[in-house]
């Protein structure tokens, strides 16, 4: 049998242990000391070799470990959030998630009445509050927002907004945090989207994406705005991350992340931190 017959034999084989599960035949192979057509004796070929010929690998980079190095990421979040009461100067939001105060996030109105995103810091939060209609058993927490860098365009276009969607109301907000613009109270029912920072420790790393731990559940094939920060550098590298794999962990998810849209600059750095993981391996 020649070599390119038993290739073809062989790849055969191949295709017919994807479909039953079983491993190629040994009668694909010559026996021992049979001659090939115008060859020498056929050669066993390594177990290596043959791992390679039926199970290729396919990953591009290799992936090194980082746990313990003070890598992490932080990926943005969106939420459908509900509007409790907003003035010109902030808003108090309704969600099934914890913020952290001091925390910068992005509050986005219904398009048709206020197009850009608000800037807003997280000036308080409390937990514990009851379910309202259609939310189950779920938790929700209410946080207070401030708004910041707002626009002359933008503001208009808000006080259009509590005008047509609220009441005005005078109920001192939690703690010491009173109100100074009149407060709105929304109609029940309005929604907005907040976008959060999720900060995620990295468990492996390569040029072309990395594995996190996750307490949120990401959506499979979906992209989200992240940032890396390497260890001792606040310089965070910026990229749009694709949801790749999603593995659950108990009460957490690993979640693979490929590499998208990175500028040349941070591919540079990524690069070069990556080096420093091989000198060390």
């Amino acid at each position: 049998m020649g070599i390119l017959d038993w290739l073809r034999n062989a790849f055969t084989q191949k295709k017919e242990a994807g479909l039953t599960g079983k491993p190629p035949s040994a009668s694909v192979r010559p026996a021992s000391g049979t001659q090939a057509a115008g060859r020498g004796p056929e050669m066993k070929r390594p177990r290596a070799d043959y791992q390679k010929t039926f199970y290729p690998i396919k990953r591009r980079f290799e992936r090194f470990r980082v746990q313990g190095r003070e890598l992490c990421a932080k990926i943005v979040m969106t939420d459908i959030i509900e509007l409790s009461n907003i003035s010109t100067g902030g808003a108090c939001i309704i969600t099934t998630r914890a913020l952290q105060p001091g925390e910068n996030v992005l509050l986005t109105l219904p398009k048709d009445k206020v197009s850009s995103k608000l800037k807003c810091t997280i000036i308080w939060e409390r937990a514990g509050e009851e379910p309202s209609g259609g939310r189950g058993s779920t938790p929700l927490h209410k946080a207070g927002l401030r708004f910041s860098d707002m626009d002359t365009g933008t503001l208009v276009r808000l006080k259009d907004f509590i005008r047509v969607s609220g009441t005005p109301g005078d109920e001192q907000q939690a703690g010491h945090f009173r109100p100074g613009p009149l407060r709105f109270s929304i109609f029940s029912g309005e929604k907005a989207m907040l976008n959060y920072p999720s900060t995620s420790p990295v468990k492996t790393i390569s040029q072309g994406g990395m594995l996190v731990e996750s307490a949120s559940d990401l959506e499979p094939d979906r992209q989200y705005p992240m940032a890396l920060y390497l260890p001792h550098n606040d310089q965070p590298i910026k990229f749009l991350g694709r949801v790749a794999s999603r593995v659950p962990r108990g009460k957490a998810f690993d979640i693979g992340v490929q590499f998208l849209q990175m500028k040349e600059a941070d591919q540079f750095r990524l690069r070069s931190f990556i080096e420093t993981l091989t000198a060390t391996n």
